[in-house]
């Protein structure tokens, strides 16, 4: 019952924090901020502090959801001085337990070389991973390799397919990269 009280609190914390979320524009990192804050009362570095401390007690206890927010604040510095190391490895003890997202950020760190040593075939791995399982910003990364020849072979056709499913699920940018290839259905 503890493990859940402390999760609770955890995600309680955070939705007092604006909330970002990660994608990838030409190899680029693109964060989205939400402006909403339900209190204005607690400043930010306290409430980022409290949910790092309750996401490391629960990742410590193996909460896959706990692991990956600890490495979000790891790799945004939230609560804790930025360490992409840290978050790398946060992400991949995650991901290996299956988290989606943990498996499209740990992606987005071996693309960047950003904890871990840059390595494209690792990043087309975990973004594959999460890809497959419907994510679709990994279905937009996994394509922008696929169009760019990074960590597999360039080929449009596999570009194409992977931009597709992420577009069907509202992801604007992989509609506009369809757009300028010629496509407009999908």
């Amino acid at each position: 019952m503890r493990f859940y009280n402390i999760i609770i609190a955890a995600l309680a914390a955070c939705a007092m924090c604006p909330t970002t979320t990660f994608a990838s524009t030409q190899g680029q990192l693109k964060f989205e901020r939400s402006t909403t804050s339900k209190t204005a009362q607690v400043p930010q570095k306290d409430v980022n502090t409290e949910a790092y401390k309750q996401y490391g007690r629960a990742a410590e206890k193996g909460s896959t959801k706990a692991q990956y927010q600890l490495g979000l604040c790891y790799y945004k510095g939230r609560g804790v001085r930025q360490d992409y190391y840290e978050a790398a490895k946060w992400f991949r003890i995650a991901a290996n337990q299956g988290h989606i997202k943990a498996q499209c950020n740990l992606g987005l760190c071996y693309k960047n070389g950003q904890g871990v040593t840059q390595n494209a075939y690792e990043a087309v791995k975990w973004y594959r991973k999460a890809a497959e399982k419907g994510d679709a910003t990994a279905q937009f990364n996994l394509a922008l390799c696929y169009y760019n020849g990074q960590g597999v072979t360039q080929s449009r056709d596999e570009a194409i397919k992977w931009f597709k499913l992420s577009a069907k699920q509202g992801n604007v940018q992989a509609k506009g990269n369809l757009n300028r290839m010629g496509i407009t259905s999908w």
